[in-house]
């Protein structure tokens, strides 16, 4: 993934002046791409700006780098900008530690062969790599300074060799780095390693000098070792960067009414930022400071956009945070791992709420008249509703109080699919809309040609995780009368041709489908990006030979049809916000 430019696979050339066509349709006149014999070299800062967009696009990214000398900077720069992110580490993070190992002085590779680790014969590289980290991950850091030991040692790594190492790359790193934008704790692992180093490296503080999102999520208990190291963590960060915009922390307490100093720390944290945009909490603190906690959230109510709350507890002040937040648009409710969430609301009068996107993750039955109260709060304002629970009483709110919706996400039971339609279906105008099944019982055909013919003239997006079969997905699409643009399939398991015959069939009739979704299912999980991305485009030119679209007069149309991968349906706006998936974490 993110190496050294003479360890990279030749790969198909990226053409840059394609890129800059496609592109300077999102830069407008800014970018001029000119078509003489000779084309003037583009200033750089358009190019920086160009590949910015291909920032998730690793493939095209290093054919980048076998291009020219100046596009291999620019695209070397983006790439390990976050090298620890996503990563394997027994494959691309250890050949990251290897670069990273090559950077360093001849003094300290000497103090790693003192302690019989072998160092690779590599050269320095005349590409500053320690400088252009901006997103560091602590926990695939230490993974991939353990995958790389391994090769790099006869025996197991011992816990001081790994200390060793990664206090000398960390060190390398602080010192090297313009500043950190993002750093990640989340750490499943039974050590406390990475926190202790973390914070004795030299130039830590100037390293988080520039942080704007800050992610702690640790799956153990608070307990007297790990409170320390998390304390002093929370009053590094408050120290070195006022400036923060992002924050996520999650953590856990086997009595919430202990380790009162842990949780102070994390009040001080959060009040000591500027203007936070986001926060995203477990409901980990003590019951009597509740609204100290409150209060600290309040502290951003101007800035304030978006708000996660795990677990229910305290919601008569809850209320009066949501009440006082001007600009929070976003609200997100998930339910709290130990199931132990409280749904008293008191005596209080909540306020009007203006919230426009609304996510729920809840199974509790007890949680509907909170719910409902939210959507009622919310009323004209809310746009969109997320929710893994979606019952008959909210159907009925919805219909009721929220007729500007138009986006749903929803896991709908088929028992109630034709209320849903009744209420919902004819009286929002949906211009988005995903709709999950349980496992049992599934959509019958006739159901699924109920849903075809209800689908509003406005709906330009429509996804489906329900296990569907080839016959029954033809028979959906051509009563499918509407024009969409997007199709998005998150459960096709076989006979992925005959599917996608018949999606290209649609848009041919249609010609408003401009893309089609599917997700990973019965894939080996080690399968990348790039490999599942060419497979797609195989499944689909396989399927555009079918005889009875060749025949159409419209078959030059299939050509316009792009296949993507589909992602999991979450019912979160976390990964959005911080590009992490907080769900899959949870305790």
């Amino acid at each position: 993934m993110h190496y050294c430019p003479t360890n990279i696979p030749t790969k198909k050339i990226f053409c840059v002046r394609s890129a800059c066509r496609f592109i300077a349709q999102k830069l407008g006149n800014r970018l001029v791409v000119y078509r003489h014999k000779n084309p003037r070299q583009l200033p750089v800062d358009c190019l920086i700006e160009i590949l910015g967009y291909l920032e998730n696009d690793t493939s095209t990214l290093h054919s980048c780098i076998l291009a020219n000398r100046l596009l291999c900077f620019l695209a070397i720069r983006i790439l390990w900008k976050r090298p620890f992110e996503n990563v394997y580490p027994n494959n691309f993070g250890s050949l990251t530690i290897r670069t990273y190992i090559s950077c360093l002085s001849d003094e300290e590779k000497q103090i790693l062969l003192n302690n019989d680790i072998d160092i690779p014969d590599l050269n320095q590289p005349f590409l500053d790599y320690p400088g252009y980290l901006q997103h560091f991950d602590c926990d695939n850091f230490i993974s991939s300074i353990h995958a790389w030991l391994n090769g790099a040692m006869i025996d197991y790594p011992e816990d001081d060799s790994v200390q060793l190492t990664s206090s000398l790359i960390g060190n390398m790193i602080c010192r090297r780095s313009s500043g950190f934008k993002d750093l990640r704790y989340l750490r499943k692992a039974p050590d406390n390693l990475i926190l202790v180093d973390l914070l004795n490296y030299t130039g830590v503080n100037e390293a988080f000098s520039k942080l704007q999102r800050f992610e702690f999520r640790n799956s153990h208990y608070a307990d007297e070792n790990f409170t320390r190291g998390w304390i002093n963590l929370f009053n590094t960060v408050s120290i070195s960067t006022k400036n923060l915009q992002h924050i996520t922390i999650y953590l856990s307490k086997k009595n919430r009414d202990t380790f009162q100093e842990l949780d102070q720390s994390i009040i001080e944290f959060i009040r000591s930022q500027r203007s936070l945009k986001s926060i995203s909490l477990n409901t980990f603190w003590r019951t009597i400071n509740s609204r100290s906690i409150y209060e600290s959230i309040l502290h951003h109510s101007r800035s304030l956009e978006y708000l996660r709350i795990h677990g229910l507890s305290d919601l008569p002040m809850l209320f009066q945070v949501l009440s006082n937040c001007d600009n929070l648009k976003t609200l997100e409710f998930a339910q709290s791992w130990r199931r132990d969430d409280n749904f008293d609301f008191g005596n209080i009068i909540p306020s009007s709420l203006k919230i426009n996107h609304l996510y729920y993750y809840f199974s509790n039955s007890h949680s509907v008249d909170f719910i409902n109260t939210i959507l009622r709060l919310s009323s004209n304002n809310l746009l969109s509703f997320s929710s893994k629970q979606f019952t008959p009483l909210i159907m009925t709110t919805i219909n009721t109080y929220c007729p500007n919706i138009t986006h749903l996400c929803v896991n709908l039971r088929p028992s109630d699919l034709t209320l849903f339609i009744e209420l919902l279906l004819t009286t929002l105008k949906l211009k988005h809309l995903t709709i999950q099944t349980p496992y049992a019982p599934r959509l019958t055909k006739v159901q699924l040609y109920q849903l075809a013919k209800a689908l509003p003239v406005s709906c330009e997006y429509f996804g489906i995780d329900s296990e569907i079969n080839y016959s029954h997905l033809d028979h959906f699409l051509r009563n499918c009368h509407e024009k969409l643009k997007i199709l998005t399939l998150h459960h096709i398991s076989e006979n992925h041709v005959n599917c996608l015959e018949s999606v290209i069939a649609y848009a041919i009739s249609f010609k408003s489908l401009k893309e089609i979704r599917l997700q990973k299912v019965n894939h080996n999980s080690d399968i990348t990006d790039y490999q599942y991305k060419k497979w797609l485009n195989e499944q689909l030119s396989k399927a555009s030979t079918a005889p009875r679209l060749t025949k159409h007069p419209r078959h030059h149309l299939v050509h316009k049809l792009k296949i993507s991968e589909a992602k999991p349906i979450s019912f979160s706006y976390h990964e959005t916000v911080f590009n992490s998936k907080i769900i899959n974490f949870t305790i």
